[in-house]
């Protein structure tokens, strides 16, 4: 089986409502912004996609400079 060969990495709901093009849908969820996913469970995602031809990652949000670990996944990502 193949996947695309690009996955988009939606890495937090945190927002700070500045970019002029938004597209945050779940920003008026309070409970998303809790469950987001650890940088250990990203760089698993990374490793188990990429026997399937995953060749690129894109990194979206909410805001994801917001994170503290966002140099961790995008090394791990690398």
């Amino acid at each position: 089986m193949r996947l695309p060969d690009v996955l988009t990495a939606e890495l937090t709901y945190k927002c700070n409502h500045r970019c002029l093009f938004c597209s945050c849908p779940w920003e008026s969820k309070a409970e998303l912004k809790d469950s987001e996913m650890s940088a250990n469970e990203w760089l698993s995602v990374f490793e188990k996609v990429k026997p399937y031809g995953v060749k690129h990652i894109t990194f979206s949000g909410g805001e994801a400079t917001m994170r503290d670990d966002l140099f961790e996944i995008l090394d791990g990502a690398h």
